[in-house]
């Protein structure tokens, strides 16, 4: 059974990657006014969900 502290030493040691994609993207390269609001809706929606995992964090105390 692990500790408190090990958790705690975890929790700090180990880097945690998160990765916010939107599912069946098409590509936005090559760019241009043709896809406009094709990319600002992807990027609203990636800034969305990137918004919904850093409030998750927060609420279960990860810190940088």
């Amino acid at each position: 059974m692990t500790s408190s502290n090990d958790w705690q030493s975890t929790r700090v040691v180990a880097p945690i990657y998160l990765k916010f994609t939107v599912r069946y993207f098409s590509g936005l390269y090559p760019s241009g006014t043709h896809i406009q609001g094709v990319a600002e809706s992807t990027t609203r929606e990636h800034v969305h969900r990137a918004s919904i995992g850093y409030s998750v964090l927060t609420r279960y105390g990860f810190e940088k």
